[in-house]
C-alpha cells in the first residue's frame, strides 16, 4: 500500500500485521514485492502478445430437403 511521504518517518505498527494475518491476508517485504511486480508484469505482456479468440457464429438451421 502506498502512503503520503510525511507518514514516512512514522514507522510500521506490528499490531497492523497482526490484523492483517487474522484476516487471511499477508505482509510482503521489499524482496517479495519485487518478484511480484515481475509477475505481474509478465502477464500483462503476455495478454498483450495473446491472439485474439473470436467468438463462434451461431449456425444456422439446417433446411430439410
Amino acid at each position: 500500500m502506498n502512503y503520503p511521504l510525511e507518514y514516512r518517518e512514522i514507522g510500521f505498527n506490528e499490531k497492523l500485521k497482526e490484523v492483517i494475518e487474522s484476516n487471511g491476508g499477508r505482509v510482503y517485504n521489499e524482496d517479495d514485492v519485487e518478484g511480484l511486480l515481475l509477475l505481474v508484469r509478465r502477464l500483462k505482456d503476455y495478454r498483450k502478445e495473446r491472439p485474439v479468440i473470436e467468438e463462434n457464429q451461431p449456425r444456422t438451421a439446417q433446411v430439410a430437403e
